[in-house]
């Protein structure tokens, strides 16, 4: 039991961190796009890039894979 606890806990860090990635190679309008689609949230564009990946990664973080 506790073996597929890890394993599912293993799992679940590795599509997070897919996620991360996927949020990594996008730009702008991107991670806008993303935020706005899976999670029903408004990010600013005057944000810069990077500030508008950690809120998106923050969303994932709070809201869990969407």
């Amino acid at each position: 039991k506790a073996r597929l606890e890890q394993e599912q806990r293993t799992s679940k860090q590795q599509e997070i961190q897919a996620v991360y990635d996927e949020i990594d190679r996008m730009g702008k309008e991107g991670v806008i796009d993303f935020a706005n689609q899976r999670y029903q949230q408004k990010l600013k564009k005057a944000d810069r890039l990077a500030d508008l990946q950690s809120q998106a990664k923050a969303l994932v973080d709070q809201f869990g894979v969407v």
